[in-house]
């Protein structure tokens, strides 16, 4: 797809959302079943239904599990690097910013001890997530460019905004919620790692908020 893809495609998609703010929202959906019901470590789940796709789920081998298939957090990682590296593209497209290599990794950490109901101390899910974005842009490429890809692109995630960033007054809840979530960004795959983000932190969203509006301003 060429830049004027993403351009041409969205302009009458905010058209419409601007005349009808309902129509914005969509609504996804999984299904998960498995083969021999009363087995416990293996399932099947379809991100998409009636897509036809569908994936094999095990259980991590730390609870017991064979850890033969991917894992829900596996699943869960993978749907965090899908949207970061779905909205680097997308955002690319829009700025103009041609990419020659992009790969998006997300790894997660999980104290067991929370799900096998050990320690109550311990909250049950992930404790830290990292996300490391890693690109190459064309030669030539602006720096004030790539810095708004980063933010903008950041910004437009919607699985690592609504998963794992919340406002602070939520986090200091007692509700169990990660306790990290670190973003790395390897423009130019540059052998030395830029920290640009610790989400857990009290960071303003206003930069990365700017950087998203003016990406938008080039619709």
């Amino acid at each position: 797809m060429n830049r004027t893809s993403v351009f041409e495609i969205q302009v009458p998609l905010r058209q419409r959302y601007k005349a009808n703010p309902k129509a914005a929202l969509v609504t996804d959906c999984a299904h998960a079943h498995g083969n021999v019901a009363d087995d416990p470590f293996h399932s099947i789940v379809m991100p998409m239904p009636r897509s036809g796709i569908a994936v094999p789920v095990g259980v991590h081998g730390a609870v017991g599990g064979l850890h033969d298939a991917p894992t829900p957090g596996d699943i869960l990682c993978a749907a965090f690097a899908a949207c970061q590296d779905s909205s680097v593209r997308m955002v690319a497209n829009i700025l103009g910013v041609r990419l020659e290599f992009l790969e998006v990794e997300v790894i997660g950490d999980v104290d067991v001890r929370g799900t096998l109901a050990m320690d109550a101390q311990v909250p049950v899910g992930f404790q830290t997530m990292r996300c490391a974005v890693r690109l190459r842009a064309a030669k030539g490429t602006n720096p004030h460019s790539l810095e708004k890809l980063r933010a903008a692109s950041q910004r437009s995630c919607v699985v690592g905004r609504r998963s794992f960033i919340l406002p602070l007054s939520r986090r200091r809840s007692t509700w169990p919620r990660m306790k990290r979530v670190v973003c790395r960004w390897r423009p130019n795959r540059a052998p030395k790692v830029r920290r640009v983000c610790a989400l857990s932190s009290c960071q303003s969203k206003t930069a990365s908020d700017a950087a998203h509006r003016g990406a938008q301003e080039k619709l």
